[in-house]
């Protein structure tokens, strides 16, 4: 007779009345439309036999009852495997990165000098490993925050980026990579010095990138550094580690992040000591040194900065949405 019911209701498109006996309404759960006044607190599932042999608590919220099941689970797990003993059972970060064998040879087969201690320090030569191998060398044996930033892609907003941290990490010949550690071995932060300019010569003693984690807040802070004129212009990206999500865990931390890639390029453009101003209108008076100009200098000034560094301030400063699209650098650093 359920069957028949069943059958009624969806060919005849009606719905259920009072009339109608819904003991049997498992079917009914997968239906809101089915079920009467679309109250999914109407849906009556019957217990089987096995079920109702281990219900021993009316009204049990449902919560607890899975709850129940996935602690009963865990303690048979940890019964079988570490005979009772919790303290036994290994520790790591999150499920989901699976870290690759590291060549030993590696660093030996591209002569990269190595010293380590708390600070592991790699020196690069003009031999380069490659890509991948490098940055699981780097990222280590462990699951951690530096391997999540490395080896895992990034959530922003509702959505996912290509990790732009690879190419920043990326070896270059000459470059300096220093990894530090805690007492405990977990690396506290990453720094990388020359061979990391946008342009022109290479510093071997500039910081171009530092990387830092705060483990309190779960912040990681990427600092990336300009040389304009001796002068170090900084941008900072944020991100946040969450360990918890195995799947997705470092996530871009937008808030202010136009703000702050708008005051770099102020300063990169203006001076390292010019704040960049709340609101600009394309009517305002910008003042610069005081320069002689030449034909020469006007061809030059046409080749680097092509619409001028006054015109792209303006475009920055009406810009609102994802300025990686607006600028040609930041668009090369977040597509690797």
């Amino acid at each position: 007779m359920v069957q028949e019911v069943r059958r009624s209701i969806l060919e005849n498109g009606s719905s259920l009345t009072d009339d109608v006996d819904t003991q049997e309404s498992l079917w009914a759960a997968v239906d809101i439309d089915a079920i009467l006044d679309q109250d999914p607190q109407r849906v009556a599932i019957l217990q089987g036999p096995v079920a109702v042999e281990h219900a021993h608590v009316a009204n049990r919220p449902i919560k607890e009852m899975l709850g129940g099941i996935e602690d009963y689970i865990v303690e048979k797990l940890l019964e079988k495997y570490y005979g009772g003993d919790e303290s036994r059972v290994p520790y790591i970060d999150y499920i989901g990165s699976v870290p690759a064998m590291i060549d030993s040879k590696l660093m030996s087969s591209y002569g990269l000098n190595v010293t380590s201690d708390k600070t592991t320090i790699y020196k690069f030569g003009s031999s380069l490993p490659p890509v991948e191998e490098w940055l699981e060398t780097l990222a280590g044996s462990e699951v951690h925050w530096l391997r999540a930033l490395l080896r895992s892609d990034i959530v922003q907003k509702s959505g996912y980026i290509s990790n732009p941290i690879k190419r920043l990490f990326s070896p270059h010949a000459s470059q300096t990579v220093t990894a530090k550690y805690d007492a405990a071995g977990a690396p506290s932060g990453v720094s990388l010095r020359g061979a990391a300019r946008s342009f022109s010569g290479h510093k071997p003693t500039f910081e171009a990138v530092t990387v830092s984690y705060d483990a309190k807040t779960s912040a990681i802070v990427v600092l990336v550094n300009e040389d304009c004129q001796d002068v170090a212009i900084l941008l900072e990206f944020t991100f946040t580690y969450h360990p918890d999500q195995g799947f997705a865990p470092i996530h871009d931390v937008t808030e202010d992040r136009n703000k702050r890639i708008k005051a770099f390029y102020w300063r990169l453009w203006f001076g390292q000591d010019q704040t960049l101003p709340e609101t600009i209108d394309h009517r305002n008076e910008l003042v610069g040194p005081e320069v002689t100009i030449d034909a020469a200098a006007i061809e030059r000034f046409c080749d680097v900065s092509r619409a001028g560094r006054y015109v792209w301030a303006f475009i920055l400063m009406s810009i609102d949405g994802d300025l990686f699209k607006a600028c040609p650098s930041l668009e090369q650093l977040q597509d690797p």
